[in-house]
């Protein structure tokens, strides 16, 4: 799977998607998505109807630009409830939350998620451009969980390099599994002093 989109809608009946002008099949049975899942702000918004209006769908993508829509669908007049353009890539997605110097070295902590996949993801450690080690973005990480609710948790990473002279380069890399390419996931320079400079 290159990619997914998860929509969240708004509506009261029956929905179809389109996708970059095509009606997309959801499921075997057919092209059309049920509109029961329970929304506590459309209970809120539309108490007479109650809650069980909402839907959500996964909808495998190629990397690149894409356009879907969403069409509400009734024995009436069928409506447009929106269109969106996004941008689907295979690279990995990551954030350097903190550098630090210790006694000796750096250290470093963020999080990586690889799209094609849902488990930990492969780290390189490289100093000035020479490889020193591996290790996997498997740290707990439950603030992820509500950006990315389908990856899990466990993608953080909080790894120490050892460095005890200067000038230094220390690079972090995400290995792509799938179709994406082997990503920058830090690029620390000249932040490590020795010990007895700290």
């Amino acid at each position: 799977m290159d990619g997914q989109l998860i929509l969240r809608v708004k509506t009261l009946l029956q929905t179809h998607l389109y996708l970059d002008g095509k009606i997309v099949k959801v499921t075997d049975a057919g092209v059309s998505i049920d509109a029961d899942e329970y929304r506590e702000d459309i209970d809120v918004a539309f108490p007479n109807f109650g809650g069980s209006h909402g839907f959500s769908s996964f909808i495998p993508l190629d990397a690149g630009e894409h356009t879907i829509c969403v069409y509400g669908i009734s024995s009436g007049n069928n409506s447009t409830l929106g269109c969106k353009s996004i941008t689907v890539s295979n690279n990995s997605l990551s954030s350097l939350d903190m550098v630090s110097r210790i006694p000796g070295g750096i250290r470093a902590q963020g999080w990586v998620l690889d799209p094609d996949i849902s488990d930990s993801v492969l780290l390189h450690l490289y100093e000035d451009g020479i490889f020193i080690g591996e290790v996997y973005a498997e740290d707990e990480r439950l603030d992820l969980e509500n950006s990315y609710p389908f990856d899990g948790p466990y993608h953080g990473f909080d790894v120490t390099f050892v460095v005890d002279l200067l000038p230094c380069n220390v690079c972090i890399y995400s290995i792509a599994e799938g179709k994406g390419s082997n990503s920058l996931v830090a690029d620390m320079k000249q932040l490590a002093r020795p010990e007895a400079e700290l």
